[in-house]
């Protein structure tokens, strides 16, 4: 994956706001960039910085984002 451009993909129970922030470990690590519903949930596309572990969950204000495979 090209440095500071993965994207990450992940389900919640209502839709992220257009351009919110993800954090880990407290620091900001990126940007929801689209949503959709699908398959009774909601799947988003966001930039998340490179060095974030792959497995990692993300904060998204007080909901929880992780990766799907």
């Amino acid at each position: 994956r090209a440095a500071g451009s993965p994207a990450r993909t992940w389900c919640r129970s209502s839709p992220p706001a257009a351009d919110a922030e993800l954090a880990f470990e407290g620091k900001a690590v990126g940007r929801v960039t689209s949503a959709v519903r699908a398959d009774g949930g909601i799947v988003a596309l966001a930039y998340v910085r490179a060095e974030v572990p792959a497995e990692a969950e993300l904060d998204l204000g007080r909901s929880k984002a992780r990766p799907l495979h």
